[in-house]
């Protein structure tokens, strides 16, 4: 029971760094995009 509540967690905190990481990803491209546009 304690395992799978804790599984749990750590299921949670990852998805919120994947969903972080790739918020990251998406807007350092944006602003690459940005960057060469306006050349």
């Amino acid at each position: 029971m304690e395992t799978a509540g804790n599984s749990k967690k750590q299921y949670k905190q990852h998805k919120q760094q994947q969903a972080t990481t790739s918020s990251k990803k998406k807007r350092q491209y944006l602003n690459h995009q940005r960057f060469h546009g306006s050349n």
